[in-house]
């Protein structure tokens, strides 16, 4: 028990805590000037937005011009309320998923999905399209996420367990050094949401009779990698 606490310590030492914690400072304030970056382009795309509202009332403007500054405004719109940019094809398709499945799916599954590419259109049908590297990409994170958490929970009990060996600014840094480890662990597992979340999608797509991909995890085999 001793070596595991002081291979722990030695771990998150203090050279290392500060340089931690200094790049973190660093990150952000880094981020302040990106931010207002992000800001003042979110600001002229409501200004793009508004005026392309306002052609639209233009009687002068042709049925084509209409129609690509209508489905301007509508690709912005489903971007802002659903986080996703899709073409007008592609909306149909994904709405209708949503409204027939509106109790098994959320559009925060649809987006995951999506945005990853494993739900795709293909012969004019949604389908999900899995491979082995999808299963092992979300099984390494689930690992890591697993074995990060563990060790961020033995760092933070054993910290705690010898708190009067520390002053009270390098107790600090070594909790909040111990807490961005844990907190890193449900960002690996996070990874794994947009899989899991194409594997319901999938199994609720297959229960319709739609025909799955080639290549493509079956039903019974959700949980592991598809044979080629």
């Amino acid at each position: 028990m001793v070596k595991l606490e002081e291979w722990i310590l030695g771990l998150s030492n203090p050279q290392g805590v500060w340089i931690f914690l200094a790049f973190l400072l660093g990150a952000i304030i880094m981020k302040k000037q990106p931010t207002q970056l992000l800001l003042q382009l979110q600001e002229r795309k409501m200004r793009d937005i508004a005026q392309a509202k306002e052609l639209l009332e233009c009687t002068a403007l042709s049925d084509e011009a209409h129609k690509l500054l209508k489905d301007y405004i509508e690709t912005y719109s489903f971007k802002k309320f659903y986080g996703i940019m899709t073409t007008s094809y592609e909306r149909k398709k994904l709405m209708v998923l949503a409204e027939t499945h509106e109790k098994e799916i959320t559009w925060v599954m649809i987006r995951r999905a999506f945005q990853n590419r494993y739900l795709v259109i293909e012969d004019d049908q949604l389908t999900v399209k899995l491979n082995r590297f999808d299963w092992a990409s979300s099984k390494a994170s689930s690992f890591f996420g697993f074995v990060v958490g563990i060790f961020s929970v033995l760092q933070l009990l054993v910290l705690s367990g010898s708190s009067q060996d520390y002053s009270l600014i390098e107790l600090t840094a070594r909790a909040i050094f111990a807490t961005s480890v844990f907190l890193s662990a449900f960002f690996f597992n996070s990874l794994t949401w947009p899989y899991k979340n194409a594997l319901v999608i999938k199994k609720i797509l297959e229960s319709e009779e739609v025909k799955p991909s080639k290549g493509t995890l079956s039903e019974a085999d959700g949980n592991s990698p598809s044979s080629h």
